[in-house]
């Protein structure tokens, strides 16, 4: 059932927020929202900033295409894999939403990754068989997908009014006598679908990363933060690996975004690839 937003600036929504936050923090919010949040996660780690942990693209304060003002938060235990989730204004009280696609929790136990191997493998093999296999799952594993969170919750909240997204329905054509209807087209193979969830090596997802230098700052930031990834998993270190691999991920979609968004012909960008060594 879609959720209703109504307009709102920032500003306005930054007051409310932190009205509602205090002194006592997320732990005042999280409360307020109540059975909004749908997951259940600690109040350990908690960022709302891109500087921060998360998808941090969606982190923060943000107003989409559509006028739907939010403000992305993160959280988690340490030994949990941290839930985004998002606040935003209804026109009467504050909102908030956890996002399914693209945010790893375990649906099975409404907990945040990391809360149980056995149960967290369960449902990780049953959300993505082809990832995972049967068995406990680390929750260094996981990795946000900020264009399926967002994708998710545009399809779920809507302006105040709207009770659906819009479905194009294609026209109707009439159908034609046997002798004038044309031949019917020979079908063509099946395509074998694609596995967006097929495993790939630290290396090879490091290698396929694309940055789109928007400032020498941010491109040197991305090349050392590979080399980093090539540094911790020589050492042995591959959760922390993990970990550096799924930063560079978010900077290079990160650099994308932005690059999109200011009109810029992706191919003649400047880009940066990531690259396997020192």
């Amino acid at each position: 059932m879609a959720r209703n937003f109504a307009p709102i600036e920032i500003d306005a929504l930054k007051k409310k927020i932190d009205a509602v936050m205090g002194d006592e923090g997320a732990h005042a919010l999280v409360e307020k929202l109540g059975d909004d949040l749908k997951v259940e996660f600690d109040l350990e780690n908690v960022a709302y900033s891109a500087k921060d942990f998360g998808p941090k693209a969606l982190m923060g304060y943000h107003t989409e295409a559509n006028g739907l003002t939010y403000c992305g938060f993160c959280a988690g235990g340490d030994w949990e894999f941290p839930v985004f989730f998002l606040v935003y204004w209804d026109g009467k009280k504050l909102r908030g939403y956890v996002p399914t696609e693209g945010n790893p929790w375990n649906a099975t136990t409404k907990q945040a990754y990391g809360n149980d191997e056995d149960k967290d493998g369960k449902d990780a093999h049953k959300r993505w068989p082809d990832k995972f296999e049967k068995g406990p799952v680390e929750v260094h594993s996981f990795n946000h997908d900020p264009m399926l969170i967002q994708k998710d919750f545009l399809a779920r909240i809507l302006p105040v009014g709207v009770t659906a997204a819009p479905v194009t329905k294609a026209p109707k054509v009439p159908k034609l006598p046997p002798h004038q209807a044309p031949p019917r087209p020979k079908p063509l193979p099946a395509k074998k679908p694609i596995d967006e969830f097929k495993i790939k090596t630290l290396q090879e997802r490091v290698e396929s990363l694309v940055y789109y230098g928007d400032s020498d700052e941010g491109t040197e930031l991305f090349q050392q933060t590979c080399a980093l990834v090539y540094k911790l998993n020589g050492l042995g270190m591959t959760g922390k690996a993990e970990i550096a691999a799924a930063w560079a991920e978010e900077m290079a979609h990160e650099s994308r975004v932005w690059s999109e968004n200011h009109g810029e012909d992706l191919s003649q960008c400047a880009t940066i690839r990531g690259y396997w060594g020192n």
